[in-house]
């Protein structure tokens, strides 16, 4: 079972706040659709989740903070999430 949990998640860019706290779940073969207008922070959210753009908060895949892995491990937890 591979669930994703986001935690008050947050991206600044600058000063500029692109996310604000953000908690979620998504269960093992659920979905996740990010909608709202441009610049909402849609992709700064995906960006975030996949290691690509500074954050604040906690991100968790299985249970296990992505800050305390490896890359490799990273990668692996992130490519089994995506089946």
């Amino acid at each position: 079972m591979t669930d994703l949990a986001l935690r008050e998640l947050t991206v600044r860019y600058g000063n500029r706040d692109a996310v604000h706290p953000l908690s979620l779940t998504v269960p093992s073969g659920g979905w996740l659709c990010l909608i709202g207008p441009n610049g909402a922070g849609q992709s700064s959210v995906m960006r975030a989740t996949c290691g690509l753009a500074p954050h604040g908060g906690v991100i968790a895949i299985a249970g296990e903070e992505t800050a305390a892995m490896t890359a490799r491990e990273f990668d692996s937890s992130l490519s089994h999430f995506a089946t």
